[in-house]
Formats: C-alpha cells, sequence, structure tokens
C-alpha cells in the first residue's frame, strides 16, 4: 500500500561499501532483486541486493573510475569509465 511518504527498508554504511561519495552510476538488475554500482573506489562493480543492501558479488573490472553502469534484459553487465 502506497502512503505517499517515502520509508526506508535499508541502510547502507560503513568502509565496506562504495556506494556514497564514490558512486558514480547506479542499475537495477531485470528483476529488481540486486543493484550494481558503479564506482570511483576501485577496480570493481559492487552488487547489492535490494531487499537489505547486502553485498552479493563484486564483478571484476580492467579500469579504475567508473562512470556508468546499465545491465541489460538478459542480465549481461555494461561499464563506462573515461581512462
Amino acid at each position: 500500500m502506497s502512503s505517499g511518504t517515502a520509508d526506508r527498508t535499508a541502510f547502507l554504511g560503513g568502509q565496506d561499501a562504495a556506494i556514497g561519495n564514490t558512486a558514480e552510476d547506479l542499475a537495477l538488475t531485470p528483476d529488481g532483486t540486486e543493484l550494481v554500482v558503479a564506482t570511483t573506489a576501485g577496480d570493481f562493480q559492487q552488487v547489492f541486493r535490494t531487499s537489505d543492501l547486502s553485498q552479493t558479488i563484486r564483478y571484476p573490472s580492467g579500469y579504475s573510475a567508473q562512470r556508468s553502469v546499465d545491465v541489460a534484459p538478459d542480465g549481461l553487465v555494461a561499464v563506462g569509465t573515461d581512462t
């Protein structure tokens, strides 16, 4: 039921989280169960479960400082960088 007011259902914090100062872009997986984060924090993309924001996996990348991310309908993750 919608009340018109946002309710926080999960919170992500701590030093292990790339979300925050270093997040450049976010993308949801097609089923909406995971959030993929492009970050300038390292050569990886973090993936979080949307239900509780626990990290599920890190996708390695050959480049650091990702600036954008998108997820295709089949689940393929694409990342853009300016390096």
